[in-house]
């Protein structure tokens, strides 16, 4: 999954997707660009969790990665 904000990217939050058991963190934003992997988890939802104290948040684009079946 890539998580793209504008800029300098300076705001943090921590990235987590839903499966069928509940939400899983997979990591944090970093910087303007991040790449995290879910680890062969099937998500139904992904939610950033803003970090108290952080910038104001704006993200350009969540784009998740789809595997083949």
């Amino acid at each position: 999954m890539l998580v793209l904000q504008p800029g300098a990217g300076r705001a943090r939050a921590v990235v987590q997707v839903q499966d069928g058991g509940g939400w899983r963190t997979i990591g944090s934003l970093k910087g303007p660009y991040t790449h995290l992997s879910a680890h062969d988890v099937t998500a139904h939802a992904v939610r950033l969790l803003w970090t108290a104290g952080s910038r104001a948040p704006v993200i350009s684009e969540v784009v998740p990665r789809y595997a083949a079946d």
